[in-house]
């Protein structure tokens, strides 16, 4: 009521157009709701005719913010509910998008396997602003997502030298911050994202990531985290007008690190240590046809360090914290990785299983709430439930790794326990059956 006293007052806007504009846009919200309703009646008894149920929209849906207030108040008990009520599978709505939640594992091989035609991994991108962040690199959004993919086969003996080089930098810094830290916390966050970004760079574009770069691209993903955030709300044409700009601007300062080695590609068509690099430059703007701009070629870099960086980052944190204060697996990680570490036995500790296991169960522990969606394009029903009316469709990973139908699977499933993946007294061990980040069931 204070903000429509504040409108109302002192004769700014009259009352009577005001309350007649308000009466107007309520009554096309029921109509537009009761539409949808009818709709969504007609899809369900269509679907039921042919033996496929209709997924319950959980109770509570509010008028345009569906169950967004909800879900922002405290996600985990939230679905935890939906799940107690509802089962395996459900319907949410949060804000403008509405999102098919399946909670169970023997959904996900079906999910997964669907191709382009059917559930569409591009279109979900495009519908949480990722894929109209990058449209200035020239390429279509799957072509350029394939030229990233493409150019990140690496041969092992190239890049583990970098990654064990920039890993010791990370260990110096830490221990040199903790050191002088006194009583303040240590910013591993930081710390370890720059290793992720600076091994990434070198990795796969061959280039050293200066800290001027690397405070650009930290401030490029808040923005854009913030427009996907936005995205579930706001139509994309006003997170464009706010934030687009900005995101063009420090693709601009990022690439500019850069051009002197994309012309290098450029004037030796043989060199090929960046297959990305070779793939960008030989690549054509699928618009003009002409060859791609440096500015162009910088939007794909910033996605890769975008993409590879984020999620990484977050993984290898959480990994380190699980083990730190968890003293009982530091000390079987360290017995594991000591004597490999004086034999300078990298490929060794890459594959160290009680390692693997660690690493694993960490991203059990701290997945996302939700493997990353699909939007139907081409298919109407999943594991016998109607999708047809929804903008995604997800698989929550709370709900299959942690809590819901985790029990199924994983004994004590909140507990972090690295040791649930080798045999035990009895002869048996769970499965390395964990959802990755968008991506099929498999070891993290």
């Amino acid at each position: 009521m204070s903000d429509l006293r504040f409108f109302l007052e002192d004769g700014q806007i009259p009352a009577t157009p005001f309350l007649t504009s308000l009466l107007t846009l309520v009554i096309w919200l029921l109509l537009r709701n009761w539409t949808w309703r009818s709709r969504n009646t007609k899809e369900n008894r269509y679907h039921d005719s042919n033996y496929v149920k209709g997924l319950p929209l959980v109770r509570g849906s509010l008028p345009i913010i569906g169950h967004g207030l909800q879900f922002s108040l405290n996600k985990t008990e939230f679905l935890k509910q939906c799940y107690a009520t509802y089962g395996n599978a459900f319907k949410i709505k949060i804000f403008r998008v509405t999102m098919a939640v399946f909670c169970d594992r023997s959904y996900a091989s079906e999910l997964f396997k669907c191709g382009e035609e059917k559930l569409s991994f591009y279109e979900m991108l495009k519908g949480i602003y990722l894929g109209e962040a990058f449209k200035g690199c020239g390429l279509k959004l799957s072509s350029m997502l394939g030229l990233i993919k493409k150019g990140t086969s690496l041969k092992t003996d190239l890049i583990f030298p970098v990654m064990q080089s920039e890993a010791m930098e990370l260990i110096s810094n830490l221990r040199h911050e903790s050191k002088h830290a006194a009583n303040q916390l240590v910013d591993i966050k930081t710390a370890v994202s720059r290793y992720v970004s600076t091994t990434s760079a070198k990795c796969l574009i061959g280039v050293n990531l200066t800290e001027a770069m690397f405070q650009d691209l930290e401030q490029f993903a808040c923005i854009l985290n913030h427009g996907v955030i936005a995205s579930y709300f706001l139509p994309k044409w006003i997170i464009r007008f706010f934030i687009q700009w900005r995101l063009d601007k420090l693709c601009s300062k990022i690439g500019t690190g850069l051009n002197s080695e994309i012309e290098t590609y450029r004037q030796d068509k043989d060199k090929k240590f960046s297959l990305i690099l070779r793939a960008a430059v030989d690549s054509t703007n699928e618009v003009t046809g002409l060859p791609l701009s440096n500015k162009e070629i910088a939007n794909i870099f910033a996605c890769i360090l975008y993409v590879s960086s984020e999620n990484t980052s977050l993984g290898l944190i959480n990994t380190l914290i699980e083990i730190s204060t968890h003293p009982e697996v530091w000390n079987k990680v360290r017995a594991e990785v000591q004597p490999l570490l004086a034999n300078n036995d990298i490929r060794g500790i890459m594959d160290a299983p009680f390692l693997d296991a660690c690493i694993l169960e960490s991203a059990r522990l701290n997945s996302h709430l939700f493997a990353i969606g699909r939007t139907p394009t081409g298919m109407k029903s999943l594991g016998g439930y109607s999708i047809g009316d929804v903008d995604t469709v997800a698989i929550c990973e709370l709900l299959v790794h942690i809590y819901g139908s985790a029990s199924n699977v994983f004994s004590d499933a909140t507990r972090y326990n690295p040791d649930r993946y080798f045999l035990d007294a009895a002869g048996k061990k769970e499965p390395q059956d964990i959802l990755t980040w968008g991506s099929d069931t498999g070891s993290s």
